[in-house]
């Protein structure tokens, strides 16, 4: 079966909210000088790591934007509040609209103040980011907000010996239909993730005790400090000569100069192991 648009449009909600599943839930809260808004939004997601920016987008009601949108982008900041299953019935109530009332009023959810901006946060949630407006984008009659994240809370039952820990995290998805969905982890991990096998590159170690790549900072610099001279002009054997470095060790690490000069790996591990040292990391997932 093939569908197009045209002929289904009707229908394109549920055939797009269907298959594109599970959606992480932007739980979105806002304040103007009225009332303190709650709304969940399925159109939600990240954008960017570094600097940090997460992006919801919400339709048209009325032929103007939804309260969400419109508050955040006459504010200049909002809250996105982790949906847990704990909290995933609070959630859903705050999904119907309503005209003056403040959600967190009508539904009985607490709200505590954010840190960095003026705006509410869910004060039972696990995590909130909190958020500026970056930009706005309207794609046909959808109001795109993008916030760029000024400060992360997170709970301590989130984390494992001060790390943030996917373990922990029993955050809730959307499906389509009326369906919430939960976290059932598979017994497959992507490639390029987690411990390290094999050879490590020249510059970084491996932890013992989680067999993830660290950076050796002092190695790492002689590398940079190598390839740099390379790339004015020297030559490989000048460069090893009074380098702590064979010949065959850089020709290798010339042949990954990406990863030395430009922090790109194409491995997560290795990005992240940059990130943590202090390097600028692009990350490729």
């Amino acid at each position: 079966m093939e569908l197009r648009p045209d002929d289904h449009a009707d229908s394109m909600h549920r055939i797009l909210t269907t298959l594109v599943t599970p959606r992480p839930i932007g739980w979105i809260s806002t304040r103007d000088d009225e009332r303190d808004n709650l709304a969940p939004y399925s159109y939600f997601n990240a954008v960017s790591t570094y600097p940090p920016v997460v992006m919801f987008s919400g339709s048209s009601r009325d032929g103007e934007p939804k309260d969400s949108g419109r508050m955040a982008a006459d504010s200049g900041a909002f809250v996105v509040n982790l949906v847990t299953e704990e909290l995933v019935e609070a959630m859903d109530a705050t999904s119907v609209p309503l005209e003056s009332a403040s959600e967190f009023d009508f539904v009985g959810i607490e709200r505590a103040e954010a840190t960095t901006v003026d705006a509410p946060r869910v004060a039972d949630a696990d995590a909130w980011l909190e958020c500026t407006v970056y930009d706005t984008m309207e794609i046909y009659d959808n109001l795109v907000v993008f916030g760029e994240v000024r400060n992360i809370g997170v709970d301590e039952r989130l984390t494992t010996d001060g790390v943030v820990d996917m373990h922990n995290v029993d955050s809730v998805g959307r499906l389509g239909g009326p369906y919430y969905t939960g976290l059932r982890m598979l017994d497959v991990e992507r490639s390029n993730f987690g411990a390290w096998r094999g050879p490590t590159p020249t510059g970084f170690d491996v932890d013992a005790e989680t067999g993830v790549p660290i950076v050796d900072v002092d190695a790492y610099e002689a590398v940079r400090e190598a390839l740099e001279r390379l790339a004015d002009g020297g030559s490989i054997e000048a460069v090893a000569a009074d380098s702590p470095f064979d010949e065959e060790t850089l020709t290798a690490c010339n042949e990954r100069r990406a990863l030395y000069l430009e922090g790109r790996a194409d491995d997560e591990r290795l990005e992240a192991a940059l990130a943590e040292a202090g390097y600028d990391a692009t990350y490729s997932y």
